[in-house]
C-alpha cells in the first residue's frame, strides 16, 4: 500500500558468495546440480491488496471504467518480486525444507530415511536443485512442477568431468 509498504521491495537472489559455496559442496560430496526457471514467476502471486492501473493506451474499456484492479503481481512493479520470494518461501517451507539463517535464498533438506540431501539456491526465478541422488532431484523437481509453471533446464555441467 503506497505510503505503508510501498518501498518494501526485496529481489530474491543468491548471493555470490553463497553460489561458490553450493558449488564447491557439490564439487566436494559429488552432489548432481540441476537447473529449473519458473515460467511467468510473478503471474503465479496474488496479490493481497488493492492495486489499480490505468488500461494501456488503445485498449477498449467499457463506459464508466478508468482503471483496472490487479489481482496477480506484474513485472516492474517494486513490490512483486518480494511477493514472489514470499510465496516461494512458503511452498519450500511446507515440503521441509529449511531455510539458512544467513543466506536467504538457499534452503536445504535431509532425509535421514533414505540417506538423500537436498539443496536448493534461489535467483528471483531461476532454480539450483543439487542432490545426492538423481531420484530426490526429481523428486523435488515435480513437487515445484505441481506447484508452477516450471521449465527443466536439466543438468547443470558436472564439475568432475575431468578427473
Amino acid at each position: 500500500m503506497f505510503g505503508i509498504d510501498f518501498d518494501e521491495t526485496y529481489s530474491p537472489a543468491i548471493r555470490s558468495t553463497s553460489l561458490r559455496l553450493l558449488f564447491a559442496i557439490s564439487a566436494q560430496l559429488g552432489l548432481m546440480i540441476h537447473q529449473m526457471d519458473v515460467n511467468t514467476a510473478f503471474l503465479h502471486v496474488d496479490i493481497n491488496e488493492e492495486i489499480y492501473i490505468a488500461p494501456p493506451d488503445g485498449f477498449p474499456i467499457s463506459t464508466g471504467m478508468n482503471c483496472f484492479r490487479l489481482k496477480k503481481a506484474l513485472y516492474g512493479f517494486k513490490q512483486s518480486p518480494r511477493e514472489w520470494y514470499n510465496n516461494m518461501n512458503a511452498f519450500l517451507l511446507s515440503i521441509h525444507f529449511k531455510r539458512l539463517y544467513g543466506e536467504s535464498c538457499l534452503y536445504y533438506r535431509e532425509d535421514e530415511d533414505d540417506g538423500t540431501t537436498c539443496i536448493i539456491s534461489l535467483y528471483v526465478d531461476d532454480i539450483l536443485i543439487a542432490g545426492n541422488s538423481l531420484a530426490i532431484i526429481n523428486r523435488v523437481k515435480n513437487q515445484l512442477n505441481n506447484k508452477y509453471d516450471m521449465k527443466d533446464l536439466d543438468i547443470v555441467k558436472q564439475f568432475l568431468d575431468a578427473k
